[in-house]
């Protein structure tokens, strides 16, 4: 005979974080190629509103939105989410103009990434109360999400700005929240960032002499330079904080309140190594910047039942300080064909960029489906003459929409978002994005010329995110398996059922001394009927209820949608209301239950605080009198 494992709240986490070990090296090898700049965002929730969740961030990417937001969420929890991105990048290089002489007019072919699908970010997260009141702890892996991948044709008109990008960069992520019910919350992440990664290729001119060639030639002492490096220790943490200043409205704001500073070191690789001598090394310089967001959400509660919502509508603000990001320095230790490598800057002149999002959801059949849709304005970050195709950031917008379908403690959610960019056109007369002369650098060693204008011409790009996420809430999930198909609404519960008000003795019909109830002796003043059968309901007054309602105090309750106490009598008492003294009946609503449930049973002495575990999901309610 095999003895049936009764379960308790303590083994939601460990079953939770078997799940995460078996998923972090999925995520580690999946999401990890994530990197570069962004663009919403970050799981199949925020992707569907239009990436408007600084403030209803309602699953465990609040630790990546904000922090604080955490611990609204409660019990134990899992979230796997995937973004999958399809972007079209091109760039068609303007025909050289009549300063170049004999080649004058070259018109060059359509330059288009290889790679339209980029399937690799994926994503874990794994929270939990650890028991604890208005508490939440989590671990995150993730990435920035972005596109970490490119490839281009090598010597293609596109070759003196990238041939290939392969980006590695991890968020190894912890992060602790704390909040004051319905009131106020505050959180903060902590990240370690890894980048054990970058591969970052592009043809270069080796001449030694003050010649340009602006057309690419693998014949010509143009070489692929391939920069392999990497930087396994960066820090940085999140913040988070929302409010609750009315019912109906909530505030909230958080970002990277410290900037990620990069030192990535490594090997330089060519596709001509008789050129390049064997310890060719480079490193290099660049700073993932601060970032701030904040909104305002409106709340609207379902009738009836004011702790729960109808549909939310929430307006966010983003801003990001890309400005920070001048340039990429590298700096080279080696020689090409016997004469040291310079020294290069790759010249960005980024910008700040700031975006508008809008969305929101609507809640339909009890909670178990729900609808979302948004959209977004974005500044570019980089300016129209330094257009450059690794990181694709010109003014845009998009508009996403998802679903989420949720049962017992398990929930999927699909998002979809598309973005839309601004086409960027560059002139030979006004391109800043220069061919790369490791040798002979320009001006200095080129008559003073600026150089070859790599980025002249048009870039064109949009993208199709497709966002998938499972979660699981492990509270309700085990709990409800142990208790059957359905459930029965009160199983034997271990408390005594409240003393019945009324007991009439069978044997004596005649009756008793109309003593009056004494207060210290409430209990045997019942058996005592009327004088007929038929006036036994008058006597209803006479249970526990009665006692001096001085001692009333108020009712809270956690782990659940809604929750009401019921009295003997009838009378319903709701979150938040004076309670007296007496038995009652607690009636939960939780995810997996369409109608409010008996949860146990509650009795209330004055000037003392009741608790109990509900029976219908094993969460805690609590009943306070003073």
């Amino acid at each position: 005979m095999t003895r049936r494992r009764r379960f308790h709240p303590s083994l939601a986490p460990r079953a939770a974080f078997a799940v995460l070990g078996l998923t972090g090296a999925l995520t580690i090898a999946a999401d990890a190629h994530a990197g570069g700049f962004e663009i919403p965002d970050l799981g199949a929730r925020s992707l569907g509103r239009g990436g408007a969740y600084a403030v209803g961030a309602a699953d465990l990417t609040a630790l990546h939105y904000n922090p604080g937001k955490l611990a609204a969420l409660g019990g134990t929890r899992f979230l796997y989410t995937h973004n999958l991105v399809w972007h079209d990048t091109a760039f068609q290089r303007a025909t050289l103009s009549d300063v170049w002489g004999d080649d004058a007019g070259t018109s060059f072919p359509l330059a288009e990434n290889a790679n339209k699908l980029f399937p690799l970010g994926a994503a874990a997260f794994l929270g939990s109360d650890f028991g604890l009141k208005n508490w939440m702890f989590a671990a995150g892996i993730y990435g920035p999400n972005s596109v970490g991948r490119h490839e281009y044709p090598d010597y293609g008109p596109q070759s003196f700005l990238l041939t290939k990008m392969d980006v590695l960069l991890i968020y190894y992520s912890l992060a602790v929240a704390w909040q004051l019910p319905k009131k106020f919350g505050v959180g903060i992440t902590l990240q370690y960032v890894d980048l054990p990664s970058m591969q970052y290729a592009l043809v270069a001119d080796s001449t030694v002499t003050p010649g340009l060639n602006p057309i690419p030639d693998a014949s010509s002492t143009q070489l692929i330079t391939d920069l392999n490096m990497k930087d396994r220790v960066g820090f940085t943490s999140i913040i988070g904080l929302w409010g609750r200043p009315h019912r109906r409205v909530e505030i909230g704001a958080g970002g990277r309140v410290i900037p990620i500073n990069m030192n990535p070191k490594g090997t330089v690789g060519t596709d001509k190594e008789t050129l390049v001598s064997d310890d060719v090394t480079a490193s290099m310089t660049f700073t993932l910047p601060v970032q701030l967001r904040g909104g305002l959400r409106y709340l609207h509660p379902l009738k009836g039942d004011p702790d729960r919502e109808r549909f939310d509508i929430e307006l966010d603000l983003f801003w990001e300080n890309w400005g920070t990001l001048d340039a990429y320095y590298i700096d080279f230790e080696g020689a090409i064909n016997g004469q040291p490598i310079q020294d290069q800057v790759i010249e960005k002149n980024w910008r700040d960029t700031f975006s508008v999002r809008l969305g929101g959801d609507v809640n339909l059949l009890d909670g178990h489906l729900t609808l979302r849709g948004g959209g977004f304005f974005e500044t570019g970050a980089s300016q129209p003459d330094y257009a450059h195709l690794d990181f694709p950031s010109y003014n845009r917008g998009g508009v996403g929409g998802g679903v989420t379908g949720s049962f017992r403690g398990v929930s999927l959610t699909v998002g979809f978002m598309h973005i839309f960019q601004q086409r960027q056109e560059v002139t030979e007369q006004f391109g800043k994005g220069f061919q790369i002369r490791p040798i002979a650098p320009c001006p200095e060693r080129c008559g003073e010329l600026s150089g070859v204008p790599a980025n002249a011409g048009v870039f064109t790009s949009r993208f199709d995110t497709l966002g998938l996420s499972l979660g699981f809430h492990f509270n309700e999930l085990i709990g409800k398996r142990k208790r059957g198909k359905r459930g029965e609404p009160e199983p034997a519960q271990p408390e005594p059922a409240p003393a019945p008000p009324a007991q009439p003795d069978p044997t004596s019909p005649e009756p008793a001394e109309p003593t009056p109830p004494s207060p210290a002796q409430p209990e045997p003043a019942a058996p005592t009927p009327t004088p007929a059968p038929t006036l036994a309901p008058t006597p209803a007054p006479t249970p526990t209820p009665a006692p001096s309602p001085s001692g009333s105090g108020s009712f809270e309750a956690s782990g659940v949608r809604s929750a009401m106490l019921i009295n003997d009598t009838g009378k319903t008492y709701r979150v938040g209301q004076a309670v007296p003294p007496g038995s009652y009946t607690i009636m939960a609503t939780f995810d997996g239950t369409p109608k409010p449930t008996p949860a146990g049973k509650a009795t209330i002495e004055a000037g003392k605080t009741t608790s109990l575990t509900c029976k219908a999901n094993y969460q805690r309610c609590t009943a306070t009198t003073k």
